[in-house]
Order: structure tokens, then sequence, then C-alpha cells
């Protein structure tokens, strides 16, 4: 076992999923955030375990050609963005080979991973920020995590979000110290102020919300600054479970409306605080664009859309099929669906709120016939009993769209021992300066 505080000259070789350096001392593994595959330092052992241990950097004795000097001057303490010191082609390489290893380790089947297509934006791309609030010594903290906690970073400026959204969270700031309002606290679960969300869409307007754990004082106050600096929604939600979910069940709304509008790929889609929508814009209409262009989809084809949230790739694809039925377990994200059908004119798209599993077989039973399966599941994957009943569909294509290698090369795996064939598997970079990638898998089945 490693001491705590001794000094171990450490070369890290790759990085976890987390984006610390992982590299070894007698044998054990160290886990050093900042330290980029092929860089050497000398690394202080921080905290120590049987088998592994985690570090910080004291002293670089070899740097990366890759490494570039972060714009973010908290980069190094805080968890939101693991790669900002790496050059942004290199994480694009890198991710194409995260991709590729959890395939070659998990899923096993021989397939060929394409270059990951960048994202438009680099910087300053996300359209929702979800900041936890603390309190220590009596100063309010709003930012990330700090890596490998829940100590939050504080942070004035936030490079994924805009600058826009920015002024949102200092105002917010603001009237949280002007009124004293109680901060929540993670240890002692006593406090108030959880969260501070800010989703924006592409015409510059902001919906924020306060997650609390009760009806606050001084709202009026918050509403009219924000609202004086171009929110359009302001919403108060209740969330008393004390887990690390960020939303409670109960909105109320402060000012303004339940929704804002985003259009993706020529179509309008309202969006309200729960719905599920991919944080970049940009970089979300060529993830799409990839899914529909893998699916093939003809003009008398029936597709299922599993896990279609606001039914985003759903009515996009109902542009090109016979029918669409999509399945959603989030009541509001049915909703949403719903009323986005009415807003753009689809007539030949159907939404069902159930479990992907119930709802795909009730689709199964209305239409006799599936050809097309698109599935964009949670970071845990499909269960199961999705995989066997999409496998015994009939469908001939089936396009995955992933947040989360890992499971997808084991579903993968899964596919191909039910006789899908992997045909294209695509990165697509939705998260500059972190981990994360999105990836589209095309499935063939004859």
């Amino acid at each position: 076992m490693l001491k705590k505080n001794s000094i171990y000259e450490i070369e890290a070789t790759d990085l976890t999923d987390e984006g610390l350096g992982i590299g070894r001392a007698e044998g054990i593994a160290v886990f050093t955030a900042g330290l980029l595959p092929g860089e050497k330092a000398e690394v202080r052992i921080v905290k120590e375990a049987k088998r592994f241990a985690y570090g910080k950097i004291e002293k670089f004795i070899e740097t990366s050609p890759a490494r570039i000097e972060p714009v973010c001057p908290v980069s190094r303490s805080c968890g939101g963005c693991s790669l900002l010191n790496l050059d942004y082609e290199q994480q694009l390489i890198f991710k194409r080979n995260r991709v590729l290893s959890c395939f070659q380790r998990i899923g096993k089947p021989d397939v060929e991973v394409l270059p990951t297509i960048a994202s438009p934006k680099k910087l300053r791309y996300r359209n929702k920020m979800a900041f936890p609030v603390s309190k220590t010594n009596g100063k309010v903290n709003i930012g990330c995590y700090r890596t490998g906690s829940h100590n939050v970073v504080d942070a004035k400026q936030c490079f994924l979000q805009s600058e826009k959204a920015e002024r949102m969270t200092a105002i917010f700031r603001e009237w949280l110290e002007k009124y004293a309002i109680a901060i929540y606290d993670q240890e002692t679960k006593k406090g108030d102020v959880r969260y501070f969300v800010v989703r924006e869409n592409a015409m510059g307007e902001q919906m924020c919300a306060v997650v609390t754990t009760k009806k606050l004082k001084y709202t009026e106050s918050l509403c009219e600054k924000l609202s004086e600096a171009g929110a359009v929604s302001v919403i108060e939600n209740i969330n008393r479970d004390p887990g690390n979910v960020i939303l409670g069940k109960e909105n109320h709304i402060l000012f303004g409306q339940e929704t804002i509008t985003e259009t993706l790929l020529g179509l309008q889609f309202d969006i309200s605080l729960h719905s599920f929508l991919q944080v970049n814009r940009e970089a979300t209409e060529l993830l799409y664009k990839t899914a529909l262009d893998f699916a093939e989809i003809g003009k008398d084809d029936i597709v299922c859309d599993l896990y279609c949230g606001a039914g985003t790739i759903g009515l996009n694809a109902a542009k090109r099929a016979k029918a669409v039925f999509g399945v959603e377990i989030v009541p509001q994200a049915i909703e949403n669906a719903k009323s986005n059908a009415k807003k753009n004119g689809t007539n030949n798209a159907s939404f069902i709120c159930a479990d992907c599993d119930g709802g795909f077989d009730e689709i199964r039973k209305t239409t006799g016939k599936i050809d097309v399966v698109i599935v964009d599941p949670p970071r845990k994957g499909l269960a199961a009993g999705v995989v066997s009943s999409i496998a015994e569909c009939g469908a001939k294509r089936l396009v995955y769209v992933s947040c989360d290698p890992a499971t997808l090369a084991r579903d993968a795996a899964l596919f191909h021992e039910k006789g899908f064939m992997i045909e294209k598997v695509q990165p697509v970079d939705m998260f500059p300066q972190t981990m994360h990638v999105e990836t589209v898998v095309r499935f063939t089945k004859e």
C-alpha cells in the first residue's frame, strides 16, 4: 500500500472515465487529476486504498505536446471540464479511441469506429447548466463539484455556458447574498436552496429555475432582476428528496411561461424544465442527422422511437416515414412530445407514456410490424427485456444513440448474439472539454 503524503514519480498511460490520469507506483494504480497520457510528474498521494490511490501533481517532469493552457482559472480543481488542458484535435482522437476500447473490451465484435465528428462550438456550447449551491464559512459557492467529491468549486465564470446565462447566475448569487437565503447542506440535510438551473434556446431566451426544499421568500425581487436581464421564465422547483436527483416533481411558475421553444433541423420544440434535450444544440443537429441517415427511413416504414423524450428525434423521423411511434416514461416529456407534434403539423407521429418494454409491446400489437427502431436510452443502457423485444420484432434496421460507450458496447454484444450486425459506429462530440461522448451505431438484420 502506498503511503499518504509520500511523493512518487508517475507516468500516465491513460485516462479514467472521469478524466483522471492513470499511472502506477510500486505496482499500484494511481489516479491523478490533470495528468495527461504520456506525461510524467512528481505526485503526492492524497488518498490510499489497498489496490489503488489518488494523487496530486506536485511538479511536472515531462509534459505532453498536446497540453494547452486552460482558459478557466479553476479548471484544476473543478470537475466540470476534465479535458480543458488537452488540444481539441487530440480530444477527438481520444474519444474515438475510448469508444473503440469499450467495444474491444466489452462488446468484442470486430468493428470499425469512424473519426469523431467535431462540435461546431468548443466553448460556451451548453444550452443547460444545473449548478449545485453550497455555503462554506459564510461564503456562497455556485459552480461544479470538485473532482471526486460533492464539494462545490465556486466559479464566477463558466466557459461551458453562454455569457448571458453567466449573467443569470451572477444575479442569482447577488440575490442569495442580499437576502441571506438559507443554503442546503448535504451533510446535515438542512437548508433550502440546492441548485440553480439555466436553460437557453437558440434565440437566446432563458429559463431559470431555483431548486429548493420549500417555497422561498423574496422571489419577486429575483424574478424582477432575471426578467430585466432577459429571462422569459422563472420556476421554483421543490425537491425534498435528500438524494442526488436534481429536480423534484413540483413546479411553481414564478414568472413567464412553462416552456421555451427550441429549433432543431427545422422543427420547433416546446421544452419544459423536466424535458430531456441534448445540451449542445449545434452538435445535436449533427447527431440527429447522423442517426436519421443511418436509419435509412423509407416512406412506407413504421418507426419506433424508444426513450423518445420530447419527440426531437421521432418528429424529424416522421418527415421521412409512414408512421412514428414514440415511447417515454416521463409524463411531462410525453406531453411535450404531443404538443410538439401539433406545433409542427405532424400527423403521423404518436407518443405513449410507458416503460419502454411495455410500450414497445403495445406498439407491436397495434402496428403488426416495425421496420426501423431508434433507441436513445439513459446512461445505464437498455434493459435485457427491451433488447429481446427489439430482436423479436422483425425490424431490419436498428439505430442506437448512446451517451455511454461501455453500456453501448455491452448492449451491442447482446444484439450481435441475436443476429444484428454492426455496420457503422460514429462518435459525435456533444461535450467538448469533457470525457463524455455520444455515439451512433447502425445495426442491420437479415
